[in-house]
C-alpha cells in the first residue's frame, strides 16, 4: 500500500497481529463496501467480454488476512450475499479485493499487483496468473499503459485523500474502468471539507469531454462517531455505468443504512 509508516490499528487478538503492519482493520466496513462493489463490477466486466480480463492493482496489500470475530459478525448481517459466499470459501482468512476479483474471473483473469510492503507483496508470488510488479511506489504502475490497457484498475492507497493531485489523473489514464477507494475526511474540519470539494472538482475537470462517467458511493466510517466516510468512485464508460447504477446504488444505500442504524439507539 502507499506508505509503510507503521501501525495505527491492532487486533484485540494478539496472535493475529504478527507481521500485518497495517494502518487499517482488514475486513472493516470500508473493505466490505469496496469488495461488494468490486464483485458487482467484476461480474459485469466478465459478462461483457469474451476474452481475458486483466486487473491492475498497484496497492494490492496481501492476498488475504486473518478473519477475526468482528469481521465475521459484520459478514453475518451484510446485505451482500455474493460477498458473504465468496469470503466463506476462504475459511478463517479474509481475502483482499484483488483476490476476490481474480477468483471471480477464474481462468480468464490475469493480475498485475504491487504493494510497498515486501511481505504482503511476496504473498502474491506463485499465484496463478498474477504478475508481481517491481516498483518503488504503486503510482509508478499508473498512467498511460505501454501495452493493452487493463480491464479494471483498482486504486486504493492509504492516503488518496492526501495525494489525489498526483493519483487521480494517473489512475484515469491507466485504463477505461477505474475503482478508487477514498477515506473521505471531510467531516473533520472546514479545511478537510474544502479539500474533498477540490478532489471532486478535479475529477469533474478530468472527465470533462471524456465518454466515461462516475458513480460515487459512501458509507459512514463508524456507527457512533462517523468522523469520515468510506467512499468509492467508479469511473467507466457510460453504458457500463448505466448497467451498474442500480446494483451499486442499492449496495451503497443498504450498507450506509446498516452502519447508521447500528448507532441510532442504545438502551
Amino acid at each position: 500500500m502507499a506508505r509503510d509508516t507503521g501501525w495505527s490499528w491492532k487486533s484485540e487478538e494478539p496472535g493475529a497481529n504478527a507481521g500485518l503492519n497495517l494502518r487499517y482493520e482488514p475486513g472493516g466496513w470500508g473493505d466490505l463496501f469496496k469488495s461488494a462493489w468490486a464483485l458487482e463490477i467484476a461480474n459485469a466486466l466478465a459478462a461483457s467480454s469474451a476474452g481475458s480480463l486483466v486487473l491492475l492493482d498497484p496497492f494490492a496489500g496481501a492476498p488475504d488476512y486473518p478473519l477475526l470475530d468482528p469481521v465475521r459478525e459484520r459478514l453475518e448481517s451484510l446485505p451482500a450475499p455474493v460477498l458473504r459466499e465468496a469470503v466463506a470459501e476462504h475459511g478463517d482468512r479474509f481475502p483482499s479485493t484483488a483476490r476476490l476479483i481474480l477468483e471471480r474471473w477464474g481462468e480468464r483473469g490475469r493480475g498485475r499487483v504491487f504493494d510497498l510492503d515486501a511481505k504482503r507483496r511476496g504473498g502474491w508470488v506463485g499465484h496463478a496468473g498474477v504478475e508481481v510488479l517491481q516498483l518503488g511506489d504503486g503510482a509508478e504502475a499508473l498512467g498511460p499503459p505501454s501495452e493493452a490497457p487493463p480491464t479494471l484498475v483498482h486504486v486504493d492507497p492509504y492516503d488518496l485523500f492526501e495525494r489525489f493531485e498526483g493519483l487521480l489523473h494517473l489512475g484515469l489514464e491507466a485504463g477505461p474502468c477505474v475503482l478508487f477507494y477514498l477515506f473521505n475526511k471531510a467531516p473533520r474540519s472546514v479545511k478537510a471539507r474544502n479539500r474533498y470539494l477540490d478532489l471532486r472538482a478535479r475529477l469533474g475537470r478530468l472527465l470533462d469531454g471524456d465518454s466515461r462517467e462516475a458513480l460515487v458511493g459512501r458509507i459512514p466510517s463508524d456507527a457512533v462517531l462517523p468522523r469520515a466516510y468510506h467512499e468509492l468512485l467508479f469511473v467507466a464508460p457510460g453504458d457500463l455505468c448505466a448497467q451498474l447504477r442500480d446494483p451499486l446504488g442499492r449496495l451503497a444505500r443498504e450498507l450506509h443504512a446498516q452502519v447508521a442504524v447500528a448507532g441510532a439507539f442504545e438502551g
